[in-house]
Order: structure tokens, then C-alpha cells, then sequence
């Protein structure tokens, strides 16, 4: 299981989108407030690349602070 669903690109901008997806994995789903979170993802991970990083999740954990633009709970109520 995992602790939240990081939504990014046009669905993000949806807020019916991110409480589908909330419930469809039934955890909480996390919009970034960086536009261009793809992008970013890949220029962080050829930086842990550069950088010799083992465990790339972990380096970019480490040397990136993604600020959240706003959070979306699952309500459990929507499940069968």
C-alpha cells in the first residue's frame, strides 16, 4: 500500500479527478504546486544520476523539498 498519489499535468487541475483517484486507491492524493512536475521529476533524477545516487528515490527525497499546492482525502464512504 502506499501513503498517497502524487497528481500532476491537466487532471490535477480537477477537483472531481484528484476525489476519483483518492478514492480509486483509497489513500490520499497530493498535487504539487510545481506546474511542471514531470519535468521536474526527470531533471531530479539525472541529477542523482550526476551525483553517483544509489538509491535515486532516496536522493531525491534527500535534496528536493516539493512544496504541496493542496491534498485530496479518500472517503471511504464511496467504496463498495
Amino acid at each position: 500500500a502506499c501513503d498517497e498519489v502524487r497528481l500532476v499535468g491537466g487532471g490535477a487541475k480537477s477537483a472531481l479527478w484528484r476525489q476519483i483517484v483518492a478514492d480509486a486507491f483509497g489513500t490520499r492524493v497530493v498535487c504539487p504546486v510545481e506546474p511542471e512536475s514531470a519535468a521536474l521529476g526527470a531533471a531530479l533524477q539525472a541529477a542523482a544520476h550526476v551525483a553517483g545516487a544509489v538509491d535515486v528515490g532516496e536522493w531525491i527525497t534527500t535534496h528536493h523539498d516539493a512544496p504541496v499546492a493542496l491534498t485530496v482525502e479518500a472517503d471511504p464512504s464511496s467504496w463498495p
